[in-house]
């Protein structure tokens, strides 16, 4: 589902809305959703339940780049998104990542998956896939990835 010229966006100012509760009510069908969580130009999603997207069984959520000050949060909203879909089979978390041999930025990643991990296992029905495309400093994409079919 892409969101362009949809009326479930909402512009408020400079502010972009998303209402899944919209989305849910006008794709009662919708069994596969795709959100990404975007540092630099931030997206609200409406989160208020009222309408479930009880159809949606594989659930893509991701970000851009890797910047820890967001990582708290991306895990605190996936779980809401999660929260959203009560039939939810499948879950793939993916995002880019530099290719870096700092030892912090790779314990911050390495921390980042833990907590996604530690929140995920509250929903042990739901198949989970990790996967993250390395960029190199000279742009070349490499792709890792962990859970089912790795």
């Amino acid at each position: 589902m892409r969101f362009y010229g949809d009326p479930t966006i909402i512009v408020d100012g400079s502010e972009l809305v998303v209402d899944l509760d919209q989305i849910a009510v006008c794709s009662p069908q919708l069994n596969h959703l795709s959100i990404l969580y975007d540092v630099d130009e931030p997206v609200n999603y409406n989160f208020r339940g009222l309408s479930p997207l009880e159809n949606v069984v594989i659930l893509d959520v991701g970000w851009e780049y890797f910047n820890w000050d967001c990582i708290v949060d991306f895990t605190e909203w996936t779980e809401k998104v999660l929260k959203c879909c009560p039939n939810l089979r499948k879950l793939i978390v993916h995002g880019k990542v530099l290719k870096s041999e700092d030892p912090e930025y790779l314990m911050n990643l390495a921390e980042h998956t833990s907590s996604m991990s530690e929140m995920l296992s509250k929903y042990p029905h739901i198949e989970v896939k990790f996967t993250y495309n390395v960029e190199t400093f000279q742009n070349t994409p490499l792709q890792y990835g962990f859970g089912e079919d790795w």
